[in-house]
């Protein structure tokens, strides 16, 4: 959840030098699919329901102050919408996911916020090609 709260998040831009200039604001995962990439996001499990049940009654609610996570009886109130029961380790399992995922996408406003998820796979192979590319002094195939 937390990964998918930094990608939905578009970073705060730098103050601009000029004013009113126009300001595009994407969020990271418009940014990377503008790239032609697909974005790194790790396997849900067994509970990956959880995700788009977050999704279908959040993944936040508002407040006067802004977002805040939702409450009790927000989860409540969709599960008597749509007719879903769930178990007691779901409703607090979203109420956890929806706090989370608030929290991470105000740290996730700051540019230079890491990704809090990386794939290890293409880490490991971008060292490996790095290790080539030095004991051969040029490019790897």
């Amino acid at each position: 959840m937390k990964q998918l709260a930094w990608l939905h998040t578009a970073p705060r831009e730098k103050k601009s030098l000029q004013k009113n200039a126009p300001t595009k604001q994407m969020s990271r995962l418009q940014t990377i699919t503008e790239a032609g990439t697909t974005p790194a996001l790790p396997d849900a499990g067994a509970a990956g329901h959880l995700s788009a049940y977050l999704f279908e009654c959040g993944p936040v609610a508002y407040g006067a102050m802004g977002a805040i996570p939702l409450s009790w009886h927000d989860i409540h109130a969709w599960q008597q919408a749509v007719g879903i029961d769930l178990a007691a380790w779901e409703a607090r399992a979203l109420r956890r996911l929806s706090a989370d995922y608030l929290h991470q996408s105000q740290l996730a406003e700051e540019p230079d916020c890491p990704a809090p998820y990386i794939d290890r796979d293409s880490e490991r192979r971008a060292a490996v090609a790095s290790k080539v590319r030095a004991i051969f002094g040029g490019r790897a195939a």
